[in-house]
């Protein structure tokens, strides 16, 4: 994976105690561990009682998820200290500035983001399994005590710290806020600290004094945060799909929605100068087939780093997707034919006004100075999905996720000056095979694309794709969601496959051509299905909301029984392994499809074939079946509120 000292691996690697920490650039073999945590076969109950293997069902209990390698995902600078967050272990790994690695301190089940908080002393995270803010302490130990736990829901993803104007009638007048987004809840929750409104900018501590959160709701699925030069507006990222909110910050007020020509929009940062928006992503040409030839020069999907005018981002729009304006302003590709970039993942922009890109399918880290237009690429570890530049800005460290590492990067001399391994870790599960493969770019031919980059952390990315899944090309299909994906087969939108396994390798071969580059073999496709197989439905939008109607919902659920829904979505899958004529043609004449699974429905950003539909109010409206144009709009919203918290 883009470098090859990641081969080297230590012969004894021993963890670090708070106060014996190995000094960093004293090492002179970089050491990279290779090995994962060992962990047993992963069993869940299933919906009927009985406890199954990962490979016979769908439903993982949650704790399923904190088990195994640590997964650093996010790192933070505060008291002196690097602060990692451990994804899979739900701990905190600290590390002082000298590089001596520090204690692990558990302190939830899933994290998914950190940030330095105002004050110089704590730490916010996110955990997206408990659905939790939380406050920590930073200890002169190395260790953090969390202060307090804020309720969320949704499957919180993203948190940042903001000091801003307490209300847009009086600019003057400040406050700090913590915002939190939640994926699958497609909001907003914002903690105001009520005792902060009188702190200086530089003294302002954001802790237990936070109150309950105001909601903002969105229209699509949240994942990045960034703030915009002084505050006034916060920018919202799309989680899978091309999408940005703005957040007027003094009024709490979503202003503005646009698209962007592209999809996994993972990386924002502000330009040095504060007018421009960075944004690295992907984007996906859906009426472009994948052939060898257009995946070889990049016309599928390419990677990008793209340039706004915040000026034009920040002003009062629409805020519905349908009316959503396109935003394009300048591009830069990232990679080219023979070396590409897929899986762009973090923006940096540095003191000197360096920008720098992650991309975690390649494991590299691309570096670009203010006066130049081409970016140096620097090999890391495998799956980096965090940077932090010093306080300095001399150096970068970048969170290697697969590798479990940290990598320092000297920005003067852009080398690599060293790697710190963060903890002892087993050998992998299938699982955890699986996974890695999942978000590796060189299963595709030249690194261009991932898994992930179609089915973004495993859902969707919600865009066409003209690929051979349905034996064609010339007839683009919506790319499915692969959470759930266990117990829903035949796979493919006409009904084709009728094994998991057959289906991704016809895809590794078909779709990515990724076996020029290396050998497809059976044991990697065992995994990655062993990887799809574990992982859950997407949760229902309802239930991520913690809301839902419940005498519409038990209307919506006899109507569903009423019309016969069920004979193509049938429980518990919600699905059929039979195609039916619906009553829809795709471009190649074919008239029968397989129905997709509806668990996790109102996930999905679109909906049938070929996307057509912009909710599932629209499905039910102009789509004929069941019922059609007759159904009454009571009578849909209805339907809606039952499917939405499947």
């Amino acid at each position: 994976m883009g470098c090859s000292l990641h081969k080297v691996a230590a012969a004894e690697v021993r963890r670090s105690q708070p106060r014996t920490g190995r000094r960093l650039f004293s090492l002179r073999v970089i050491f990279i561990a290779m090995l994962l945590a060992n962990v047993d076969a992963r069993s869940y109950r299933g919906a009927d009682g009985t406890t199954r293997n990962a490979l016979d069902a769908a439903e993982p209990t949650e704790s399923v998820q904190t088990q195994g390698p640590p997964r650093p995902i996010a790192i933070a600078s505060q008291s002196g200290r690097y602060w990692i967050a451990n994804q899979r272990r739900g701990s905190v790994t600290s590390v002082n500035f000298a590089g001596e690695l520090g204690p692990e301190t558990i302190v939830g089940q899933r994290l998914s983001s950190v940030y330095a908080l105002p004050g110089g002393k704590q730490l916010a995270l996110t955990d997206e399994l408990a659905n939790e803010l939380l406050i920590a302490d930073c200890l002169s130990s190395g260790e953090l005590q969390v202060r307090s736990r804020h309720r969320t829901a949704g499957g919180p993803v993203a948190v940042a710290a903001l000091r801003h104007s307490a209300a847009a009638s009086d600019p003057s007048q400040l406050t700090n806020s913590i915002v939190v987004a939640a994926r699958w809840a497609h909001r907003l929750y914002w903690f105001q600290s009520t005792d902060s409104s009188d702190l200086p900018s530089d003294d302002a501590q954001l802790d237990s004094s936070v109150d309950h959160p105001t909601t903002i709701d969105l229209p699509f699925a949240p994942g990045r945060l960034v703030a915009t030069a002084g505050n006034e507006y916060l920018v919202i990222a799309d989680a899978s799909g091309p999408y940005l909110g703005v957040v007027e910050t003094a009024s709490r007020r979503l202003i503005n929605v646009v698209s962007l020509p592209g999809h996994n929009l993972h990386g924002l940062a502000v330009s040095h100068d504060g007018s421009q928006l960075l944004v690295a992503h992907q984007m996906l040409n859906d009426f472009i087939p994948t052939s060898r030839d257009h995946v070889f020069w990049g016309n599928v999907l390419s990677n990008m780093l793209r340039t706004l005018p915040l000026s034009e981002l920040c002003r009062v729009g629409n805020c519905s997707l349908d009316k959503a304006a396109k935003l394009h302003g300048s591009l830069v590709p990232l990679g080219r034919e023979g070396l590409a970039a897929g899986d762009p993942r973090v923006v940096r922009v540095s003191p000197a006004g360096d920008v720098l890109v992650a991309i975690a399918g390649t494991g590299e880290l691309a570096v670009r100075r203010p006066d130049g237009r081409q970016f140096t690429r620097l090999g890391v570890g495998r799956r980096p999905t965090d940077v932090l530049v010093s306080d300095d800005g001399l150096q970068a460290i970048v969170v290697n996720c697969f590798d479990n590492t940290l990598s320092f990067v000297d920005l003067g001399s852009l080398k690599v000056a060293g790697q710190l391994e963060l903890g002892m870790h087993g050998t992998p599960t299938e699982i955890d095979r699986g996974e890695e493969l999942f978000y590796d770019a060189s299963l595709s031919l030249h690194g261009w694309f991932s898994c992930h980059s179609c089915h973004t952390d495993g859902h969707t990315c919600g865009l066409l794709n003209d690929n051979l899944g349905d034996d064609s090309f010339g007839a683009p299909k919506r790319i499915p969601s692969l959470l759930g994906t266990a117990g829903t087969g035949p796979w493919a939108w006409n009904g084709g496959q009728q094994q998991l396994t057959a289906q991704i390798e016809k895809s590794l071969r078909k779709t990515m051509h990724g076996d020029e580059n290396r050998q497809i073999a059976a044991a990697d496709v065992r995994a990655l299905a062993a990887y799809l197989v574990s992982l859950p439905p997407a949760p229902p939008l309802a239930g991520a909301r913690e809301e839902s109607p419940q005498a519409l919902v038990a209307a919506g659920e006899q109507l569903f029984r009423q019309l016969d829904c069920s004979q193509c979505h049938r429980p518990p899958s919600f699905t059929t392994p039979d195609t039916y004529d619906v009553g829809l043609t795709d471009e190649r004449g074919v008239q029968r499809f397989n129905p997709p699974s509806l668990r996790g429905v109102g996930q999905r950003g679109r909906w049938l074939h070929d996307g057509r539909c912009y909710s599932l109010s629209d499905v039910l409206r102009v789509h004929p079946h069941p019922g059609g144009n007759d159904l009454s709009p009571d009578v849909r919203d209805a339907l809606v509120a039952y499917l939405e918290t499947l």
